[in-house]
């Protein structure tokens, strides 16, 4: 797995990862996500070039959302393809962390000093 970031400005930055988040890229990505989260700043996760997700992916960006809220920042997933927003809608992720449609959406989200 791939994990692509891009730095937004006023202390954003938005994280793609690309392919198969499964066990063993989650091994790999966790203190990556972590690293990028901590920190306070504000981190769109772009969500649209996942293709499979584990749980052990659904436990790394649930310590990423930990990472960024105690140091201030915030975290939002983007775009999830269908397949993803499935297993992220069972696992009922949306009542921890934020999923937006799109990018414009995340980045109000982002900018909105109330929870989404």
């Amino acid at each position: 797995m791939e994990l692509r970031v891009e730095e937004l400005g006023d202390n954003t930055r938005r994280i793609t990862p690309v392919g198969r988040w499964d066990t063993q890229a989650a091994a790999i990505l966790r203190p990556q996500l972590k690293s990028l989260t901590e920190g306070g700043g504000r981190v769109i996760v772009d969500m649209s070039e996942v293709d499979y997700l584990a749980s052990m992916g659904i436990g790394s960006l649930l310590l990423a959302a930990r990472a960024a809220e105690q140091t201030g920042g915030r975290l939002v997933l983007v775009s999830p393809r269908p397949a993803v927003a499935d297993v992220l809608k069972k696992a009922k992720i949306n009542d921890i962390i934020p999923i937006l449609n799109d990018l414009a959406g995340a980045v109000r989200a982002l900018n909105s000093r109330s929870p989404v």
